[in-house]
């Protein structure tokens, strides 16, 4: 047999293939919002309106905010609020970045953890989630935990974001009082009320309203000029804290895991973890919520980052 040819040997100036880290992107991407010189941290005081609007480290979690701030028993949202020391499985201690600290207009403070459906149920980023709750029970804290199942909610997700940007609009006493009192007999819709108002150019006014809980609508129906509208209560009720966390379908076994428990039920978790749904990933790019989209792509330069899965 005669020696091999060139042309089976390697080429010539090729790269050797880069060994994967072992350091997973959401370590790496924790570690770089760590080093920022300026601290991820914001509010919004939806009492006041005075609003300076929180960062957010994914776009669930930017859409977690806008969905809680149409939240009628919400008066604040802070996020990256406090550092949380806990110890792990090997009892080593670790910390915790908190995602969101909600501040309900009874004074009741509650800590929210917003994560994919999967991530919170399974893996690492469960057996994190399953021992910081532990640690805050422990103290009394609770823990809350909230995931896309139930923030995506449609059409709820974006009649919420089109009356976001209606939260500072400001509406005179005389346009309240006639829209008030042409509800007084019950719901109506928006093309109604306008009509009985007398202007049709006040569909600003009547969603700002709503925006401010001033009226309430049906979370079940799409934003449109013939959505049904009411006084609050009579018959529909503002969107609250507790209907947001107890929307999703799988809201029993993260209800169990905010309390330090292994989710019981076995035939919902393994229907929760067949969800066919993107992950959203914490992203240096996030901590500056509202860049162009463009900017993203520094984020590229991360070693071995995966595709995201929260950019569509």
């Amino acid at each position: 047999m005669g020696d091999k040819t060139s042309s089976e040997s390697p080429r010539a100036g090729k790269k050797p293939a880069k060994r994967k880290s072992r350091t997973s992107i959401s370590d790496r991407v924790r570690f770089l919002v760590d080093q920022c010189p300026y601290k991820i941290t914001g509010i919004i005081n939806i009492g006041s309106m005075l609003l300076e609007a929180p960062e957010h480290e994914s776009f669930l979690e930017r859409d977690a905010i806008k969905l809680l701030a149409m939240c009628g028993d919400i008066k604040a949202i802070e996020s990256q609020p406090e550092v949380i020391k806990y110890l792990d499985q090997e009892s080593e201690e670790r910390r915790y970045t908190l995602d969101l600290r909600v501040t309900l207009i009874n004074d009741d403070v509650r800590r929210l953890e917003v994560k994919p459906l999967r991530r919170a149920l399974s893996g690492k980023e469960h057996e994190k989630i399953f021992h910081v709750a532990s640690h805050c029970n422990s103290l009394g804290q609770a823990l809350d935990i909230v995931t896309d199942d139930a923030i995506h909610l449609e059409p709820r997700l974006s009649a919420a974001i089109r009356l976001r940007g209606f939260i500072k609009h400001q509406v005179s006493t005389e346009i309240r009082t006639r829209v008030e009192d042409v509800l007084r007999s019950g719901p109506l819709t928006i093309n109604k009320i306008l009509e009985q108002v007398g202007d049709e150019n006040r569909w600003a006014d009547v969603l700002a309203m709503v925006a401010q809980h001033m009226l309430c609508i049906s979370w079940r129906e799409e934003l449109t000029r013939e959505t049904s509208v009411s006084l609050p209560n009579q018959p529909y009720e503002y969107l609250t804290y507790e209907n947001v966390l107890r929307s999703g379908r799988f809201h029993t076994l993260l209800e169990e895991l905010a309390l330090g428990r292994r989710p019981s039920d076995k035939v919902l978790l393994a229907a929760a973890l067949a969800e066919n749904r993107s992950v959203s990933l914490p992203s240096p790019m996030g901590a500056v919520g509202g860049i162009p989209r463009r900017a993203l792509y520094v984020g590229r330069n991360i070693e071995c980052q995966e595709d995201r899965g929260d950019e569509s």
